[in-house]
């Protein structure tokens, strides 16, 4: 930790609703309030110099097409972790394109009260209490602040876990997504995921990085784990033998999650393997490498 907690005054801002006068129109020193923003974020890396803690303001840029996070974080002279948590952005390929991107003064790492992703459940269990260092109300949201702090290695490996993974080791595709017989009725309906089979046991893989959201049995599904990736994808497993994980665990890409069964509406032991984004089931080849 770069800067000591005794060092920190307590304060408590909110900053729900942004003056006009705080907002970038353009990434240049065309713009005079980008201009001022570039100013006071030297002015906050001066005062970690001296082993002072800045005072934190906010500016507001709405993104566009052509803009991706690393050429923000770029422009604004600020820390990849610094743009993503206080944005709340799960990994660098997400789209900024009409986004409204808060953009603080100085670096450091804004740890949100209520976590959504595995990142942030992450970055919550190594933080101070929120009655001990600086509190930021940002757009609703409740974030404690850790001056200059960046990610551990653990933590960058989270936030740059973009591509997913095969859910299992080896496998045979027996039923793919899309439309086909049901080998149970015999009629025809929407398969929504990919039909692996695998012999009874084999190990069952997170295919990207999450917090475990939901475990159970469903008389179609049998033994099942959904996985929240970010605040848009989750992957769903079932008709496992065995559940290896419980509801709010935190998962790596390749964590053994559960074994491969027959439980349920199955004719014998397979994976069910869902993708589902924005709510919606997407074909899982589109997503895994």
């Amino acid at each position: 930790m770069k800067a000591k907690v005794s060092l920190i005054i307590f304060l408590f801002f909110t900053f729900s609703c942004f003056a006009q006068s705080n907002l970038i129109n353009r990434l240049d020193n065309k713009d005079i309030v980008f201009k001022e923003y570039i100013k006071k974020v030297n002015e906050s890396f001066k005062l970690y110099a001296q082993k002072k803690i800045p005072s934190v303001q906010f500016y507001v840029f709405y993104g566009d097409e052509k803009m991706d996070f690393m050429s923000l974080c770029a422009r604004c002279n600020l820390r990849q972790e610094t743009v993503a948590t206080i944005n709340r952005i799960s990994n660098p390929s997400e789209s900024l394109a009409g986004k409204k991107l808060i953009l603080p003064t100085a670096n450091g790492i804004f740890i949100p009260k209520n976590a959504k992703t595995a990142l942030e459940g992450i970055l919550k269990k190594k933080c101070f209490s929120f009655d001990k260092t600086l509190c930021y109300n940002v757009n609703g949201s409740e974030f404690q602040f850790i001056p200059d702090e960046k990610f551990s290695p653990t933590e960058r490996a989270f936030f740059l876990d973009v591509l997913m993974r095969s859910p299992l080791p080896e496998g045979v595709i027996t039923s793919d997504y899309g439309i086909r017989k049901s080998p149970i009725s015999g009629k025809e309906h929407f398969h929504g995921g990919l039909d692996l089979a695998a012999p009874h046991g084999t190990n069952v893989l997170a295919c990207k990085s999450g917090v475990v959201l939901q475990t159970g049995f469903d008389s179609e599904l049998g033994n099942f784990i959904i996985i929240n990736h970010d605040s848009k994808n989750q992957s769903l497993y079932a008709h496992l033998s065995e559940i290896l994980k419980k509801t709010g665990d935190f998962v790596t890409s390749g964590t053994v999650i559960g074994k491969v069964g027959s439980t349920g509406a199955s004719t014998g032991p397979h994976l069910h393997f869902e993708i589902r984004s924005g709510g919606k089931k997407i074909n899982p080849r589109s997503v895994i490498r």
